[in-house]
């Protein structure tokens, strides 16, 4: 007999040129304590050898995992073939290139039994790097029930990989925004919360989050030019709540950007964005630790190159998590 109390979830990776990474998640995939009622797997205009790998996967269990190829559309239109082929109620998305810990269904479903009006939800996740070794840094807890604006100030979520959101609630704001390139999954949340739904930070570790070269959020101009698009549409949606936050939020995403340039090298930018960080909003950055030390190293890109070199190293040490 069917339990009424347990939710029907699917599992949703979204891929492209993807072969390097995509065993490890599928291997997490199949390593789960609680295994997903459905798994859909979209190939996104893959030239390489993933489709091979995902069908592979897929005929290890064809009553429950779905493969669906399309050309290459996107990572937004990808993740909304995967709802729009799921039946269940909610959905979980794991990004092709992070590995989901063994708990992650597990946990992630007991926030939604626990809490059914939770509209989107969103775990920790642990950071390492590309051979998925620990660098130390783990993204902090915000807090638990969170308002929309907090998406827009200092994105609260580190990653998408293991957002577990109600399938319905995306599909009635308009699913995932196509047009953009970056930042879809914060749009969506935004979006989400202005509609009403309940947006939760959930205080568990259950995803390892793999940064390497070649990243989208690697990519600061592209996070900036996306966040400057969801940022209008949150405006027009909302211009009594939204257009007074805009000097704040603007600063406290532009230390994030900063941050990005500084380990990308790119110092002139980074003194630039950090200088216009602190125009913007001195005295939220004032009273922000973090603001201070990164200023700090934007400033020290002036000296000499031995010294720099040496507060670069502590800056790198934690500026992956920065938000």
């Amino acid at each position: 007999m069917n339990d009424p109390s347990r939710a029907s979830i699917s599992l949703a990776v979204a891929v492209r040129n993807g072969a390097r990474y995509i065993e490890q998640a599928l291997t997490g995939i199949n390593a789960q304590t609680r295994a997903p009622d459905e798994i859909v797997l979209i190939n996104d205009g893959s030239q390489d050898a993933t489709l091979d790998i995902l069908n592979r996967f897929r005929d290890q269990a064809p009553q429950y995992v779905q493969v669906i190829s399309q050309p290459q559309l996107g990572l937004a239109a990808a993740r909304n073939a995967a709802l729009t082929a799921a039946t269940t109620t909610w959905q979980i998305i794991l990004d092709a290139d992070d590995v989901p810990g063994p708990a992650l269904v597990e946990k992630m479903a007991s926030v939604v039994e626990t809490r059914p009006q939770t509209a989107l939800a969103f775990c920790r996740v642990r950071y390492v790097d590309q051979h998925l070794t620990p660098t130390g840094v783990v993204s902090p807890w915000p807090g638990d029930q969170l308002d929309f604006t907090d998406f827009l100030r200092a994105n609260p979520m580190h990653s998408t990989s293991g957002t577990i959101l109600r399938r319905d609630a995306a599909l009635a704001v308009g699913a995932f925004d196509e047009t953009l390139t970056a930042m879809a999954d914060v749009d969506m949340a935004v979006r989400i919360g202005q509609a009403g739904g309940r947006l939760h930070a959930v205080d568990e570790v259950v995803v390892d989050y793999r940064k390497h070269k070649g990243q989208v959020t690697s990519d600061w101009r592209r996070l900036r030019d996306n966040w400057e698009r969801l940022f209008e549409k949150a405006r027009v949606a909302a211009p009594k709540r939204v257009g007074p936050l805009e000097r704040t939020a603007r600063a406290e995403n532009a230390v994030f950007w900063a941050t990005m340039a500084y380990q990308a090298e790119e110092f002139r930018d980074a003194r630039q964005l950090m200088r216009r960080a602190w125009i913007d909003a001195p005295g939220v950055l004032a009273r922000k630790r973090g603001a201070w030390m990164r200023s700090a190293a934007c400033l020290a890109t002036r000296l000499p190159r031995p010294l720099h070199d040496a507060l670069q190293r502590g800056v790198n040490a934690v500026g992956r998590a920065v938000r």
